[in-house]
């Protein structure tokens, strides 16, 4: 959804700037062809103002060219002549000075209008290449905020793509996965770097190319004036001295002022791209910053969640190996205790055996060599004393198990171990056989 809300301002933002490159066009186009119409009026002019002027050194040639008087009107108007002459050159000279000025006064006007037109065009060139300036400025930006938010919503999916793969523990291939993932998205951000690098050079090599467009118009202005000068210095000569220096006083002045507010509008325009350019380096290193900083947390992300999972294993692989270990001891020791309790009863049976047959009073009827046996269950107490002795199986003759069971009495206290667990499971209640 942000995706297409941002496309569609982008798009609205191309179109409002496509419309304002045809209105500037327009205007530079009306602009200029009432330029040449202005050029066109004013060569026409300056041909009028040099037909009607007349060199008064040529006004005795016209007026002998004019009519042509005989010998005798001579003599006779000869006096007359010489008394008019004189009033009538300075009379033409008045005409001629009268002339000159109302000619210097039309061309100072013009001068005037010619001027005023220069400056508006150049306002409206200044004009335009300001509102173009916006409008780029207005895309960049544009295009900078759209890279802002596909950095940030690259930036959660990482996150929440490595908090996920923290959480679920998955496999070493699933890892792998991810972990290509992130480097074709890093690829992809990188890539819209580059994409964005490059428009901005674009952008940039325009309102380079305006500024030498504008610079070029204005080196042609310069040129027009210059020229427009020359032509003003070539009429004013033949004007009265002091008029045609206060005239190239003021023109002096007024081009100064000219060249001195397009020397600042120049300056002004290269702090502003210098500005800008600074602006956009500052913004790129601020960028590049950024995303070393959340790559390096990334990366000691994955490095603090390696070291505890590996931890994890050692510590797991050392309990498992401690609880093998102490299964295997366990097992020795018990194997060890079994051995040394197989040991002791033998030990002590053999002794109660003994014990016994040497508390056995052969009977008098038992014949030597006989072959009789009997098994008797015995119960003690944990000292060893006969709780109660019974004959489990006879030999088959009384008088021998009688005998047997007044051994096993006469034998009181039997021998039993210290340790209460063997003697309950092997002592206090056992069988033994008897046989003398």
């Amino acid at each position: 959804m942000k995706s297409v809300t941002s496309k569609a301002k982008l798009n609205f933002t191309f179109f409002l700037a496509i419309l304002l490159h045809l209105f500037l066009l327009t205007l530079f186009t009306l602009s200029s062809g009432l330029n040449s119409k202005n050029k066109q009026s004013v060569a026409d002019l300056a041909t009028a103002m040099q037909a009607e002027i007349i060199d008064p050194k040529q006004l005795p040639k016209l007026a002998n060219s004019k009519s042509v008087p005989t010998d005798s009107t001579v003599k006779s108007t000869s006096s007359t002549t010489s008394a008019l002459s004189v009033v009538d050159i300075e009379y033409v000279d008045e005409l001629f000075n009268l002339e000159q000025q109302k000619q210097a006064r039309i061309l100072a006007d013009i001068l005037a209008k010619e001027q005023a037109i220069l400056d508006a065009q150049l306002a409206a060139e200044q004009a335009i290449i300001d509102a173009k300036l916006a409008a780029e400025q207005a895309i960049l930006e544009q295009i900078e905020q759209e890279k802002l938010l596909e950095q940030q919503r690259l930036a959660e999916a990482q996150v929440i793509q490595e908090q996920a793969e923290i959480a679920s523990r998955l496999a070493a291939e699933q890892a792998q996965k991810l972990q290509q993932q992130q480097i074709e998205q890093a690829e992809k951000i990188e890539h819209a770097k580059v994409l964005a690098q490059q428009l901005i050079v674009q952008k940039q090599a325009e309102v380079a190319t305006q500024l030498k467009l504008k610079q070029a118009k204005q080196l042609a202005a310069k040129k027009l004036l210059a020229q427009q000068r020359l032509d003003a210095e070539k009429l004013a000569k033949k004007t009265a001295a002091l008029e045609q220096q206060k005239l190239a006083e003021a023109k002096a002045k007024k081009l100064a002022v000219v060249k001195k507010q397009q020397a600042e509008k120049l300056r002004q325009e290269k702090l502003l791209a210098a500005k800008l350019i600074r602006q956009e380096a500052k913004r790129k290193e601020k960028a590049r910053l950024k995303a070393l900083k959340l790559a390096k947390k990334l990366k000691q992300q994955k490095i603090a969640a390696e070291k505890k999972r590996l931890e994890a294993k050692i510590l797991a692989d050392a309990k498992a190996r401690a609880k093998a270990e102490q299964v295997t001891a366990d097992k020795n020791l018990a194997a060890l205790k079994s051995r040394r309790e197989a040991r002791e009863v033998a030990r002590l049976s053999s002794e109660i055996r003994r014990k016994v047959l040497n508390s056995w009073l052969q009977p008098m009827e038992f014949a030597t060599g006989s072959r009789l046996s009997c098994v008797i269950q015995v119960q003690l107490h944990t000292n060893g004393n006969i709780a109660s002795a019974v004959i489990k199986t006879s030999s088959g003759d009384q008088l021998f198990d009688r005998s047997a069971l007044n051994a096993v009495y006469k034998a009181n206290p039997l021998p039993v171990p210290e340790d209460k667990t063997l003697f309950a499971q092997k002592f206090k209640r056992f069988t033994f056989t008897f046989a003398p």
